[in-house]
């Protein structure tokens, strides 16, 4: 269970982990804590998988310092998904639900809009926030794994490129960076999308579904 956070955290938060270890327990599943301190989610969100992938974990569980977790949690671990989230609300009014889909229209082209109308149950979207989302840790290292294929695939053709048009590393380097290359496989806050977004993005791309 990872918490990212830039603060204080509040002991609700606690007290839904705990609940959350006696309805698991007894399921046989065994939970480590960690919580990152950060200003930047994106980054905190990356280290909590990095620490994860080393110690060989099963699953992350990202749960935000201002969501609440109750005794439902225990739907997510019996679908056996990749990535599944909770359905959990935003704190300001409408406070709408944190499951979204695509827009369609041009003029709204890599934006996305709330999913207000859905039934109990499982179901696919584009994307979802990471407040109580459940990730396979496979899932992370499918995605790194993709990541360096595309980074090596790039690197070859930056030097191809160069020695074909004589040019030097400052060119390399600017192409690479236009590629997004220096960007993480996971998690990245940018002008356009929310860490949360990203990773949707990232993981999609990558072959996977988004369920909730």
């Amino acid at each position: 269970v990872c918490v990212p956070h830039g603060g204080l955290v509040h002991p609700e938060l606690y007290r839904g982990l705990f609940q959350m270890q006696n309805v698991m327990g007894p399921k046989g599943y065994s939970f480590a804590y960690t919580e990152v301190d950060m200003a930047s989610i994106a980054k905190a969100r990356n280290m909590c998988v990095e620490a994860c992938v080393a110690q060989g974990f099963d699953y992350i569980h990202f749960v935000d310092d201002d969501v609440i977790v109750g005794p439902s949690v225990e739907l997510l671990y019996g679908h056996d998904a990749d990535i599944v989230s909770g359905l959990y609300f935003a704190r300001q009014f409408p406070h709408t639900p944190q499951m979204y889909e695509r827009a369609v229209e041009p003029e709204y082209q890599g934006k996305y809009w709330p999913i207000l109308d859905y039934d109990e149950g499982l179901r696919e979207v584009d994307a979802v926030g990471a407040g109580c989302l459940l990730i396979k840790v496979p899932v992370f290292v499918e995605m790194q794994r993709q990541w360096d294929a595309r980074r090596l695939r790039a690197a070859e053709f930056i030097d191809g490129y160069a020695s074909i048009a004589g040019v030097g590393t400052t060119l390399a380097a600017v192409y690479f960076a236009q590629l997004g290359m220096v960007l993480s496989p996971w998690c990245e806050f940018t002008d356009e999308r929310g860490e949360d977004f990203y990773f949707c993005e990232r993981a999609r791309h990558a072959g996977f579904r988004v369920l909730v």
